[in-house]
């Protein structure tokens, strides 16, 4: 009888956790990235007193709200697997571009993080 070899369950949750943890531990080197934060905004539980406070379907996991290259600032979007975008979240792209910011959408931590270096490398941009 074999055995099944067990599955890696890789979730959105604990790519985002190794990005923001990798995004830390280079701060040094990129010290814009200590502004780099999540935004949580997907709990299900309270969704009433929670949509009161101002959260809003569609709005990306991280944002780094450092003006490179001719945007105001980078919001990141996780995703894993075979996960797409939702509605809400390309219509929230579709709007927070048309102001002037920068949306990736990254498909595990490893997209992330070339997201961040690659916006980072842009040149300075004063507002």
């Amino acid at each position: 009888m074999a055995l099944k070899r067990p599955r890696l369950l890789v979730s959105e949750r604990s790519e985002t956790i190794a990005l923001c943890q990798r995004a830390r531990y280079h701060q040094r080197a990129y010290p814009e990235l200590s502004l780099l934060f999540a935004v949580k905004n997907e709990a299900a539980y309270r969704r009433k007193d929670l949509l009161a406070q101002g959260i809003r379907a569609g709005v990306p996991d991280l944002m780094l709200p450092v003006a490179r290259g001719g945007f105001c600032g980078l919001f990141i979007e996780m995703k894993v697997g075979r996960g797409r975008p939702s509605p809400e979240q390309l219509l929230f792209a579709r709007l927070v571009t048309a102001q002037g910011y920068q949306v990736c959408f990254c498909w595990g931590q490893e997209q992330g993080w070339t997201a961040l270096l690659s916006y980072l490398a842009g040149p300075r941009t004063l507002h």
